[in-house]
């Protein structure tokens, strides 16, 4: 991967004028709200906002089924958020309007809902003269925040997303449910609700193909005739609209065909509009009809029911995200907003929990994590061992008892991980400060310092445990042979970029300094890291240099940006590891999405796979199938070497093979060496030797010695060595060994009863297939 790097646009600019220059800008903002909010009010009175929101939807969202405009552009110049907007404000007012095409006027609504969004994002950057540095700091921050968090539109994937909430609003939830909307199944209401996306969905196309033949025909009368087949119920006025070809189009064929299609656009609405029979039918059962009217009037406004609210937290907090259709009457709705059902439909089902179930609906999210989390670590770790709910003290003579949620062992790590179901209120979405902070402080800092403690106190004391546990099981924990320790957080929600960088966060005071710093990631993001990499060592590794990459690189992105990165990289980035640049990784989850919507749409599509030579993928697929003692320490190092120098030790390995087949070498032991490592100060050595006729003493014995040399003279974190038969060659290979390393910040393995004294008993080794025992 190649980076550029791009200069500081404040450049050496005074703190002073950066002020001057964000008020300035906010300044601009709000006397841009000030001037287009009003014009609003003329779009709705002119134009039927129904035909607003469904001719935004279909010539500003639609596109190609396989086509991302965000992946190919970089950005997009319309949303889903400026249709929410649009939305928001419309139903601030009664409906009014009249039936008529936008026609020229389509790019000026287009720039209107733009700006008026922009200006939201800039109006709070309006800060005192006599601000301080640091207050700067954090309301730049905050904005910055803001701005990437309004416009996140998917908790997850849609088929995670459809499945989770199923799979959690059964039981408990969905008996609640029904108790209130007389006895809907809400697990029949999803799935009902996916019906109706894609009937829209089919109903759109429907429209498209009706009226392609229009836009083939090559003459007048053939365009007429077409016209009447693709809209049979219109009336036939072939003389009105021979008036409008040559009057209103001068004879132009094409602009009479843009004309009509001007005029099919009126019907857009229909697309999106749906009966209560509609729904009942996508059900599948006629008893759930009094139970489904209650449930689309729960999520249903009318127009004018807003209009109280204040518009300048639609941005951040849109009421219509909740409930999205606009009801037209009795048993009639509209639901422009389905193309973003998967991201709403968490919000939509909240709303039918009533007040006096709220603790209810919080401990069954919290349960329903847990147990998620475990089962997602269950089925990437097959060769490890999980332990829930271990109940701990830190010192057996107090009275203070500490739990943590999940714990994986595998080998000689351990993952220990502490679940946040807290919500996301709307003030924080919006950015309030105090609001913010209370749930970075809940989501983020708690579960950091839980996870580091028990962490720490099984790094403490490395003998067997007992842990007792709130179902009255025992959890026999061995931590005598822990080597690596890593801490995480699993939440709930999906922070987007809030959860990602918290240097940033400490550094604007968000976050109180010298809080453990941990990674933070989202249920959903969990699961498709893991089921992306394809082995045990892989997911190890991610997790393991996630927490390294949190405490020191300065990145922009999220978590599957962040994870995108890693396939490409390995997060071996050399020095723009150690901070001082800023690294923007936004977009590059991209990469990932043809896989999993293949996926769900069942087509074949290959999957993302971590970028390691075809030799690197056959010696750490060996590594852990033998698994030896420390053998996920031993794939760490593999895994540190980056692909460049992978394919570079590769090619001389190989060079050096050929000379020893050949005889054409001066000295009886010959090797290849590469100091290589994840940055200038974390560095790894891989040794490689083509032998021939060495008995199995001789060679362990060269390899011993070699390592201990290499050791010597270059202070690393661990070194391997790869011997290779080259008459009678095992591939990947025939012997590796392993040495921990002794420089500054090296994995310790002191603990676990290996000491510094006898390098020589220090070193690992997995042996030959056709020795193995």
């Amino acid at each position: 991967m190649k980076f550029f790097q791009m200069p500081d646009p404040f450049g050496e600019m005074p703190v002073e004028a950066r002020r001057a220059l964000l008020r300035t800008a906010a300044a601009k903002a709000h006397a841009s709200f000030e001037t287009e909010y009003p014009k609003l009010a003329d779009w709705f009175d002119t134009y039927d906002p129904l035909y607003l929101l469904s001719f935004c939807a279909y010539y500003f969202l639609t596109a190609p089924q396989g086509v991302d405009k965000e992946a190919m552009d970089g950005e997009l110049d319309f949303a889903s958020f400026h249709l929410e907007l649009l939305q928001a404000f419309a139903l601030m007012r009664p409906r009014g309007g009249t039936p008529q095409p936008l026609g020229a006027r389509a790019q000026d609504l287009k720039s209107s809902l733009k700006d008026l969004s922009d200006s939201l994002k800039f109006d709070g950057m309006d800060l005192p003269l006599d601000i301080s540095e640091a207050d700067l700091h954090k309301r730049i921050v905050l904005a910055h925040m803001r701005g990437q968090t309004f416009a996140v539109r998917n908790w997850a994937y849609p088929e995670q997303t459809l499945g989770h909430l199923k799979s959690m609003f059964s039981g408990v939830l969905s008996e609640v449910i029904a108790a209130e909307y007389d006895g809907v199944s809400i697990a029949r209401a999803i799935d009902a609700l996916n019906t109706l996306c894609d009937e829209s969905e089919d109903r759109l196309n429907l429209h498209i193909d009706c009226l392609r033949p229009v836009l083939t025909a090559d003459d007048f009368e053939s365009v007429c005739a077409r016209y009447k087949e693709a809209l049979p119920d219109i009336v036939s006025d072939l003389e009105g609209m021979l008036g409008i070809y040559n009057e209103a189009c001068h004879g132009n064929l094409k602009w009479f065909k843009m004309a009509l299609l001007a005029h099919s656009d009126l019907r857009l609405p229909d697309i999106h509009k749906f009966s209560l029979d509609d729904v009942v039918h996508a059900y599948g059962e006629e008893s759930g009809r009094v139970g489904l009217r209650k449930l689309l009037t729960a999520w249903s406004f009318q127009f004018g029911d807003l209009c109280e609210r204040d518009p300048k937290h639609f941005l951040y907090s849109n009421p219509v995200l909740r409930q999205p259709f606009i009801r037209l009457g009795e048993d009639h709705f509209y639901w422009v907003l389905s193309c973003i059902y998967s991201h709403m439909l968490p919000g939509m089902l909240e709303v039918l929990i009533p007040k006096e179930h709220r603790d209810r609906y919080m401990a069954t999210r919290s349960t329903y994590l847990e147990d998620q989390t475990e089962k997602a670590f269950r089925k990437a770790f097959p060769d490890g061992k999980i332990y829930r709910g271990s109940k701990f003290r830190l010192d057996p003579s107090t009275l203070t008892v500490y739990e943590n949620d999940v714990l994986v062992i595998i080998d000689s790590t351990a993952i220990v991980v502490e679940c946040k179901s807290n919500m996301v209120d709307p003030p924080a979405r919006r950015g309030a400060e105090y609001r913010l902070a209370d749930t970075l402080e809940d989501l983020v800092v708690v579960a950091a310092q839980q996870a580091q403690r028990f962490a720490q106190f099984l790094k403490e004391n490395p003998h067997g445990h007992a842990f007792e546990t709130k179902s009255g099981n025992i959890n026999r924990v061995n931590a005598s042979h822990l080597l690596r320790f890593i801490p995480i957080s699993i939440t709930y929600e999906n922070l987007g970029f809030v959860s990602s960088n918290l240097k940033e966060l400490v550094a604007a005071g968000l976050i109180v300094s010298g809080q453990p710093l941990i990674p933070s990631i989202c249920l959903t993001d969990l699961e498709v890291v893991l089921e992306t990499l394809d082995s045990q060592a892989e997911r190890i590794h991610y997790l393991a240099r996630r927490a390294e990459i949190e405490r020191a690189m300065d990145y922009f992105g999220d978590e599957l940006d962040l994870f995108a990165f890693y396939t490409d990289t390995a997060f071996n980035i050399g020095e723009w590891e150690q901070g001082g640049r800023h690294i923007n990784m936004a977009l590059m989850s991209k990469e990932l999405d043809p896989y999993f919507v293949a996926k769900a749409d069942g087509v074949s599509v290959p999957k993302p796979s971590l970028r390691i030579t075809l030799w690197w993928r056959a010696i750490l697929t060996q590594i852990e199938e033998k698994r030896i003692d420390f053998w996920t320490e031993i794939a760490y190092v593999f895994l540190n070497i980056s692909y460049q120098d992978q394919q570079k030790f590769e090619e001389s390995f190989h060079k050096l093979r050929k000379q020893v087949l050949s005889g054409a070498i001066r000295h009886k032991h010959n090797w290849v060496e590469m100091l290589s490592g994840t940055h200038p100060n974390k560095r790894y050595g891989v040794l490689g030797i083509p032998y021939r006729s060495l008995r199995r003493e001789e060679r362990m014995d060269m390899m011993n010695r070699m390592a201990a040399e290499f050791d010597t003279k270059s202070p690393v974190f661990g070194t391997v060595v790869l011997a290779v038969d080259v008459d009678s060659p095992q591939y990947p290979y025939d012997a590796l060994l392993f040495r921990p390393g002794h420089a500054p910040g090296a994995t310790d393995f002191s603990r676990v009863g290996l000491g510094t004294r006898n390098r020589s008993e220090r070193n690992f080794h997995l042996k030959d297939p056709r020795l193995r025992r």
